[in-house]
């Protein structure tokens, strides 16, 4: 979804035409949707620890930014037009598939190692982005472990109570860095999150795996066939050869 989803505060200050100050990291959504070619709104960006040039930078805008105007080249890039057919392309990527009678659908998401990474994660749980939808989540189990193909995978489970048939969610976030996967890095608590600090790992990558189960099977025969259904799609890597 890269180019469609941004810190949602930026398209109120572009709507307004105020000028931007960005502190932080290069590249980043903020910079992406600045540095279009043919956009002329006034904006600055300053890493952080830099406040003499941040100073200056912010009197160089209050200089030149008087008038207040979104420029139409930024206003044409968030048009419907253009952002629907590359959400609905972006949407269309998700796998799907049905077997055995039920209906199954995957969302695999991969944050790269980075400040932001563990808050992102954080935001694209079941219990955030479905409920915002209007289901209503039941947690079945906090921890259940499926091995696969010389993976120990621990999943989430939830039951969707407002759907016609028995629909349910799994879903696991694996943290790139952590010596041991499980409950703590579901959470993403402040606790298990200064572990890794403390031992030197910080900002670590996330990926999660979420699983949609939708058919007319109660929540033991859903597991079982989630474990079929991860073996077919997880492939594990082949141990190095002898030499």
């Amino acid at each position: 979804m890269r180019g469609l989803v941004h810190p949602c505060k930026i398209y109120n200050i572009l709507a307004v035409g105020a000028p931007v100050v960005y502190i932080g990291p290069q590249p980043s959504h903020v910079t992406e949707i600045l540095a279009q070619p043919g956009t002329e709104h006034p904006w600055c960006s300053v890493r952080h620890g830099k406040g003499r040039i941040l100073v200056e930078h912010i009197r160089q805008l209050r200089r030149h930014s008087a008038e207040r105007k979104c420029p139409a080249a930024i206003t044409a890039l968030f048009a419907k037009n253009v952002l629907l057919p590359r959400l609905i392309d972006g949407l269309a990527k998700m796998e799907a598939w049905s077997a055995d009678g039920n209906e199954w659908q995957a969302v695999f998401l991969r944050w790269n190692p980075g400040r932001t990474a563990v808050h992102l994660a954080q935001n694209h749980t079941p219990e955030v982005c479905m409920t915002a939808a209007g289901h209503d989540l039941t947690t079945i189990s906090e921890r259940a472990w499926f091995e696969v193909n010389g993976l120990r995978l621990p999943f989430i489970v939830y039951a969707i109570a407002n759907t016609p048939k028995p629909a349910y969610v799994f879903y696991c976030l694996w943290d790139d860095r952590a010596s041991g996967q499980g409950r703590g890095t579901l959470s993403l608590n402040y606790g298990n999150r200064l572990a890794p600090v403390l031992a030197g790992q910080r900002n670590p990558g996330q990926r999660s795996l979420e699983i949609m189960l939708t058919g007319g099977l109660d929540a033991t025969q859903a597991e079982t066939d989630l474990q079929h259904q991860l073996e077919k799609i997880i492939l594990g890597k082949k141990p190095d050869a002898q030499r």
